[in-house]
C-alpha cells in the first residue's frame, strides 16, 4: 500500500457510530454531519477501531471478501483518504496531523478535559 500502510491510523475520539445489518453509520458531533457506511466501509473502520493498519486490513478485506489484495487495497486506500479529508480518523506522521485545524482541534479538546479540573483545583486552594 503506497500511502497508508505502515502504521495504524487513529479514529478521533469525538466520532461516534451504529452498527446495522447494512454496514454502520457514523456522527461527527463536532460538525453536526452523519456518514452512513455500507458493509465494506463499515469493515474498514471497524478493523481501523482494532489498530489494524491499511496493508493489515487489506489483506483481511481480501480474505473476508474473496477479492485480490491488489482490489482490496484500492477500496482502503480511498476510504482512508476520504475519513482523513473528513477528519474522522488521523495518522502520525501525515500532513493531518501537522495541519494547524488538527492541533486546533487537540488544544480544544485538551482544554475541554483540562478545564474542570482547573476549576476544581482553584475553588479548593480559595476556601
Amino acid at each position: 500500500m503506497d500511502s497508508f500502510g505502515a502504521e495504524p491510523l487513529i479514529r478521533l475520539p469525538h466520532v461516534r457510530e451504529t452498527h446495522n445489518q447494512d454496514g454502520a453509520v457514523l456522527l461527527d458531533p463536532q460538525r453536526g454531519q452523519c456518514y452512513p457506511l455500507n458493509s465494506v466501509a463499515a469493515f474498514i473502520w471497524r478493523q481501523l477501531g482494532e489498530g489494524r493498519t491499511p496493508t493489515q486490513i487489506a489483506r483481511n478485506l481480501a480474505t473476508a471478501s474473496d477479492i485480490s489484495v491488489d482490489l482490496a487495497s484500492a477500496d482502503v486506500q480511498e476510504f482512508v483518504r476520504l475519513l482523513l479529508d473528513l477528519g474522522l480518523i488521523s495518522g502520525r506522521g501525515t500532513a493531518e496531523t501537522e495541519s494547524p485545524r488538527y492541533w486546533r482541534w487537540i488544544k480544544g479538546f485538551l482544554g475541554r478535559i483540562r478545564r474542570p479540573q482547573t476549576a476544581r483545583c482553584d475553588a479548593k486552594s480559595t476556601r
